[in-house]
């Protein structure tokens, strides 16, 4: 954990554990699949967006990189594909085939918590790595 120029708290990245909370918006087979995830399974790829992007394997990543697959549209037409094969996939519930971005925290959440409970969490750690960076440093860090 480091500290911004105006003094705030970066924490990293922490966006996937959202997608899992129990208020997140994503669908409930969607959070299936990143709840079942490896850390392996965020895999940077183009087919997303046309950009290079961390996301969630799946059959549709997988179709793409096949021998004779055709490479990703440049941004941003691979997004705009992206986007309504996505909402194709969400409406026919088909798991196997949904991604998402993710980082790869993603293989470390097992399970949906409440946004409550996800931020008590990162308050907890971080008063634990506060109180073992001092003993390290001899330094008050807050």
């Amino acid at each position: 954990m480091w500290k911004t120029s105006d003094g705030q708290l970066k924490l990293g990245p922490v966006g996937s554990v959202w997608l899992t909370s129990q208020q997140s918006e994503v669908s409930p087979e969607l959070k299936e699949q990143l709840l079942a995830a490896q850390s392996a399974d965020a895999i940077l790829s183009k087919v997303w967006s046309g950009k290079n992007c961390r996301i969630l394997r799946s059959r549709w990543t997988e179709a793409w990189e096949q021998p004779g697959a055709p490479q990703p549209l440049a941004f941003p037409m691979q997004a705009a594909l992206t986007y309504h094969v996505m909402r194709r996939v969400n409406h026919a519930k088909a798991k196997e085939v949904i991604t998402y971005p993710v980082g790869q925290i993603i293989g470390q959440i097992r399970e949906s918590r409440t946004v409550r409970q996800i931020f008590y969490d990162m308050l907890a750690e971080f008063a634990d790595t506060a109180e073992r960076f001092d003993a390290i440093t001899n330094d008050k860090l807050f």
